[in-house]
């Protein structure tokens, strides 16, 4: 065991993401022009590009995304994952529109739908930001996900961790019960409680480092690869 993985995990993780590079320095050796990069010489079919357009509203955090609704909100939770059936006959009718249109981006069909660079530059803009907030969620879910699957024992943890866990503990006791019954020095306890918000997990892998190396992987098969990178890893 390494990090609380096994052997037989790490190799996996280690053909994945490798994998994943393949990907972008193979895709990389068939880019020659601007079209080559962004829309993948336009060599993708109807069918092949309506997949990929749906497998944009998709992504591998779903799954956790699901569970954690579901765990509070009960079997109603599932919604957070539908919701995308009602868009699934969009996609079918804009791919293959969006394939007509011989533009590189969509901020291009901006500028000559409305004649405006300024339109192009606020869609964009406003892209960017919207894929901020879902890539943070996204990262937020593997993050967590992958440091529940590493737990450290409580033997290897320091004396001001074996406290914040105790403290984790006893806030997860004190919501467990009714609050109209708690005595005023529970209510207290609990508030304070709430206002230091103690981990209860305590992984071998930091946060920020998982994150940043998702990110780098990420970054190099999609500098290096572009479009056709990213669909292809899509498939895994």
């Amino acid at each position: 065991m390494v990090f609380g993985l096994s052997y037989l995990d790490i190799a996996v993780l280690v053909v994945y993401f490798g994998g994943i590079v393949y990907i972008g320095i193979k895709s990389s050796l068939a880019i020659h022009e601007e079209e080559d990069y962004f829309l993948g010489g336009r060599k993708f079919g109807k069918l092949f590009s309506t997949f990929a357009s749906f497998g944009q509203a998709t992504s591998a955090d779903g799954p956790a995304g699901v569970a954690t609704t579901t765990f509070s909100n009960g079997a109603s939770g599932i919604w957070s994952s539908l919701l995308m059936l009602f868009a699934t006959p969009i996609f079918w009718i804009t791919a293959p529109w969006l394939r007509r249109l011989r533009m590189v981006t969509m901020g291009d069909f901006y500028e000559a739908r409305y004649g405006s660079k300024r339109m192009a530059a606020t869609y964009a803009l406003v892209g960017t930001i919207g894929m901020m907030g879902l890539l943070s969620v996204g990262y937020k879910a593997v993050s967590t996900t992958a440091m529940a699957m590493t737990p450290r024992p409580i033997e290897e943890l320091s004396s001001e961790e074996l406290v914040e866990k105790q403290q984790s503990d006893r806030m997860f006791y004190l919501e467990s019960q009714d609050f109209d019954y708690l005595s005023s020095a529970e209510k207290s306890e609990l508030t304070e409680l709430r206002k230091l918000q103690p981990r209860s997990l305590f992984s071998y892998l930091s946060e920020q480092t998982l994150v940043w190396s998702i990110c780098i992987i990420v970054i190099i098969y999609t500098a290096l690869g572009g479009l056709e990178a990213a669909f292809y890893t899509d498939l895994l």
